[in-house]
């Protein structure tokens, strides 16, 4: 800044008070403006900095990349230390509480209680479960995609796409897909009017993620704690990796078999002369998850998951 109009005194003159003065004061006003100047400037660029870190916080805040949305955070355990919210009885579904969730969206719930539901009536087949920030419970016999493009679904199916961040949830319906902001909690399996099996999903886990950005992994051997007995001429959807234990005791009538994602492949017992020896026979067979299996005249037909870490 220069400051100018300042009076010149002459060398060899007696110096005048007034103009001295006037110079100071003129240096003064110089001065304070500079000062002021220097505070605006400083509280625009104050008020940008916390602009900024506002933005930071919130762009942070939008992307959740810990891992724990779009899936159950905490809650009851059982022996093995297995998340244990989901249960039956006969055909009655009932729940483990508390546990905590949080959606997509990184809202979180926490359920403290929940009514048991009576599935007598119920078609055969495997439902996952939902819950909302309501704490409400729903069952869709669908399907749950984790991948970057757009699956081919049937209605209710659900599709966590993966191509972006923030992470997005949709469910499908007649009109097309649509935001989706409940939870998925677990799956219950129907077979001829009572339950056979439930599952509780893994905590922290959204087949994506897991919590502080820790990567979830798939070691492909049976989890044999896990396994779902299931029922002969019914259809199903792998929910997740895993395993098929098929097992045909033997009868000279029949050939079981077991169909995946179409493919079938038969289960072959020991058999001389149009008889069958009671050594039976098994199989197992590797499942991706979303696969549909099926099997037909077998005395086991076991679902095993695949083991995580």
């Amino acid at each position: 800044m220069t400051i100018a109009n300042l009076n010149v005194l002459q060398s060899g003159t007696v110096a005048s008070v007034t103009p001295i003065n006037e110079n100071f004061e003129t240096i003064r006003v110089a001065l304070n403006t500079v000062e002021q100047s220097v505070t605006t400037n400083r509280t625009y660029l104050d008020n940008k900095v916390i602009q900024i870190n506002s933005s930071i916080t919130s762009a942070v805040s939008g992307i959740k990349t810990e891992g724990n949305l779009f899936c159950v955070n905490s809650g009851p355990r059982d022996s093995s230390g297995n998340g244990n919210i989901v249960r039956y009885s006969g055909s009655t579904l009932s729940f483990g509480v508390p546990f905590t969730a949080t959606n997509i969206q990184g809202n979180k719930v926490t359920v403290s209680s929940l009514s048991s539901i009576s599935l007598a009536g119920y078609s055969d087949g495997t439902y996952n479960i939902f819950v909302d920030l309501n704490g409400n419970i729903e069952l869709l016999k669908n399907t749950i995609y984790v991948r970057k493009t757009t699956p081919t679904a049937n209605v209710n199916d659900i599709w966590l796409d993966i191509s972006q961040v923030p992470l997005v949830a949709k469910r499908y319906t007649s009109s097309g897909w649509t935001n989706f902001l409940k939870i998925p909690v677990g799956s219950v399996t129907v077979a001829s009017n009572t339950i056979s099996g439930v599952k509780t999903s893994t905590y922290n886990q959204n087949g994506y993620e897991i919590n502080r950005g820790t990567m979830s992994y798939i070691l492909f051997s049976p989890d044999y704690s896990r396994g779902v007995n299931k029922s002969n001429g019914n259809n199903y959807t792998a929910n997740e990796y895993g395993w098929i234990y098929a097992y045909d005791l033997g009868s000279a009538n029949t050939t079981a078999s077991v169909t995946i994602d179409g493919q079938t492949f038969t289960v072959l017992y020991a058999q001389f002369a149009g008889t069958a020896y009671a050594c039976g026979a098994s199989i197992m067979l590797p499942v991706n998850k979303g696969s549909s299996y099926s099997a037909t005249g077998l005395n086991k037909f076991i679902f095993y998951p695949a083991r995580t870490y």
